[in-house]
């Protein structure tokens, strides 16, 4: 509800009240309600004067229907005065309602938009956080990555080392004469010809992968592995899934004619995981009225 639509309302209600749309509306409304008394005051006092003053009973006769037409036309103008009052106040009574309950609106919106804002500054402060933590997982998988290939490395001259020491052993025993040894030769580890493809885009899958020999062992070389194909997971990341809600009912409005809002409020089952849609927003706020009028003004009474 827009509250310059209700002092608008207000000040046209309190101009017609009082007669007046200046600040001498309440004196011009009493100066019209006491020229109204001492009108009726003349009219009683000469309609008495002249009862007296001793008529023909034609002439009395009409005096009467005159003087019954006065005083019925000087009840209804008490009657019609009563009524344009009691309107005036319960008008007034009804735009305090409603002035205090937009106040009351207006607060609750505030302190909403503040929550709003703090939730906002704490999923920045969160994301901030989770950012930070990636990156020092990141600093990890790097460090743990370069441990891993020195240490790859370091072994596999040891394996030089101890093939070239073995060699050296086997021709001492063979009497000074030179013996070649061949290890097992196998492929690096690639993905199977028909099912090398994960079997899932997400939520956790497997592949198999496989290697193949090159070269079989002699001289008594390292024997080949019996492991030549394997399965492993990929994908493990979880699958996309949009946040699960349900809206409640909208609440009543909060006006009862003109311009008001209503509110609703969501119920979370599940949140997004995976990059998908947020739940969003846990409240929504439309306008509402706005079709039925607060009425007129205060009429006057004739």
């Amino acid at each position: 509800m827009k509250l310059g639509n209700l002092e608008q309302q207000c000040f046209e209600h309190f101009r017609h009240c009082n007669g007046s749309s200046g600040a001498g509306g309440t004196q011009a409304a009493d100066l019209h309600n006491g020229s109204l008394r001492s009108s009726r005051g003349v009219a009683r006092e000469l309609a008495d004067s002249i009862a007296g003053s001793g008529l023909s009973n034609e002439k009395e006769k009409q005096f009467e229907k005159v003087r019954t037409m006065l005083r019925n036309h000087s009840a209804r103008l008490e009657k019609g005065e009563d009524a344009h009052a009691e309107h005036c106040v319960s008008r007034t009574d009804f735009l305090d309602t409603q002035v205090e309950a937009q106040r009351v609106l207006k607060d609750l919106l505030a302190a909403k938009q503040k929550t709003l804002v703090r939730d906002k500054d704490g999923a920045m402060a969160f994301q901030e956080l989770v950012r930070a933590g990636v990156k020092s997982l990141q600093t990890v998988h790097d460090d743990t990555v370069a441990r891993c290939k020195e240490a790859s490395s370091e072994i596999a001259k040891q394996v030089a080392d101890l093939r070239k020491r073995r060699i050296e052993f086997r021709s001492r025993v063979a009497g000074q004469r030179t013996t070649t040894v061949s290890d097992c030769h196998l492929t690096d580890w690639r993905p199977a010809a028909l099912d090398g493809i994960c079997s899932k885009t997400c939520g956790g899958g497997v592949r198999a992968v496989e290697r193949e020999v090159l070269r079989l062992p002699s001289e008594g070389g390292d024997v080949c592995p019996r492991l030549l194909s394997v399965e492993l997971s990929c994908n493990s990341l979880p699958c996309p899934r949009d946040c699960a809600t349900t809206w409640g009912e909208w609440s009543l409005c909060s006006a009862t004619c003109g311009d008001g809002v209503r509110v609703r409020r969501r119920t979370i089952q599940a949140h997004a995981v995976g990059g998908g849609q947020p739940c969003g927003p846990p409240s929504e706020v439309e306008p509402c009225g706005g079709t039925v009028g607060c009425g007129g003004a205060c009429k006057r009474s004739p």
